[in-house]
């Protein structure tokens, strides 16, 4: 195996590699990070640009990827994995090389790179290349802190949704007749779903669904994170390529073609992802944020999907779609076996105030 760092990868690279990863990650394609990069990165870090180790095989064929960027904290260089946050980051690779991808990221890190903290994360604990990365740098004498980012709840469907249905609780069930009909008083409420859209259409929607974050409780909440609102540009932009058009799915809910509730969800292989949903605060009473994702989960069982990732957090609301704990989410934080390197492991352990 051998690694370059480069600054972009080409298309075809990108291509190839596509066809070698585990199908549940490849819609993080070269469009994924390219939006990421020009649309959302400048207002996280302006000054930080992202950066590829690429990683090759005897034939020169892209076996295995790492974008990462340089973040400062506190005056501190830190290797950062690069995407977006959610649902999580992974080490692009070919899944019957993982073992050589592997050994060579790490061997690229420690030779070829000079900072002193390197971020991995957040990504599953359960993905086989996480333990051997720690493997490696352990063998070379790096130090490990993990930091816990929560476990995904993630629902198995069944293959029917009359099956579906009848796995709900009675409760739930009446309260989605109950809820709805109230709703209806008010208006003619209808749930449309967005898939396969032109770009002028995606970016129509796009700035619906953030009409609805800006009157949620998440936009009012000191610690509330938007997935959309202020991060309109990277879904446009993302959306203007026609694979992520065919992948990504919104279920709207409008009162009178008022946009009140919505569920974004992007399909890999056999599974789907719910990014983001949220519903305007006005109408909480109604729980018109269960219509997008009810719509949402019997059309993942008509499409063929076996599972549904709903993310980590508020376990009590998924769990009332059968969803179960999937894997934990972690960051992996490696410190170079250098002095300065141990110090900082030491000193700050590893500390979230730095690394965050």
């Amino acid at each position: 195996m051998q690694t370059f760092i480069v600054n972009e990868i080409d298309k075809s690279a990108w291509q190839h590699l596509a066809d070698q990863v585990s199908p549940e990650f490849q819609f993080m394609d070269k469009n994924w990070y390219s939006s990421w990069e020009s649309k959302y990165l400048p207002y996280k870090h302006p000054d930080s640009l992202v950066k590829y180790i690429s990683i090759l095989d005897t034939s020169n064929k892209l076996q295995g990827v790492y974008p990462y960027m340089l973040v400062s904290k506190f005056g501190i260089k830190i290797l950062s994995a690069a995407g977006f946050y959610y649902p999580f980051r992974v080490i692009l690779h070919s899944t019957k090389l993982t073992l050589g991808c592997a050994n060579a990221l790490v061997e690229t890190i420690h030779y070829e790179i000079k900072e002193n903290i390197v971020r991995i994360g957040p990504t599953g604990i359960d993905q086989p290349i996480n333990q051997l990365l720690r493997s490696k740098f352990s063998d070379l004498g790096w130090m490990c802190h993990e930091i816990n980012r929560g476990t995904q709840q993630v629902i198995t469907l069944p293959s029917y949704v009359e099956k579906f249905k009848q796995s709900l609780s009675k409760n739930l069930s009446k309260n989605l007749k109950r809820r709805f009909k109230r709703l209806q008083e008010l208006g003619e409420v209808t749930i449309e779903k967005f898939n396969n859209c032109s770009s002028y259409k995606w970016a129509q929607i796009i700035d619906d669904c953030s009409e609805i974050e800006s009157q949620s409780w998440l936009f009012g909440d000191a610690d509330g994170k938007t997935r959309i609102k202020g991060k309109e540009t990277f879904w446009k932009s993302y959306l203007e390529n026609s694979d992520a058009q065919k992948r990504v799915s919104i279920w709207m809910v409008r009162l009178d073609d008022r946009p009140i509730s919505y569920t974004l969800a992007i399909d890999s292989g056999l599974s789907r992802y719910s990014i983001s949903g949220q519903y305007n605060a006005e109408f909480k009473k109604y729980g018109i944020g269960l219509f997008a994702d009810y719509e949402m989960l019997q059309d993942a069982i008509l499409s063929g999907i076996k599972t549904v990732n709903l993310g980590d957090g508020d376990a009590a609301y998924k769990d009332r779609w059968g969803a179960k704990p999937g894997a934990q989410l972690v960051d992996y934080i490696y410190f170079r076996p250098s002095l300065f390197g141990r110090l900082l492991y030491f000193v700050l352990n590893a500390s979230k105030a730095v690394i965050s």
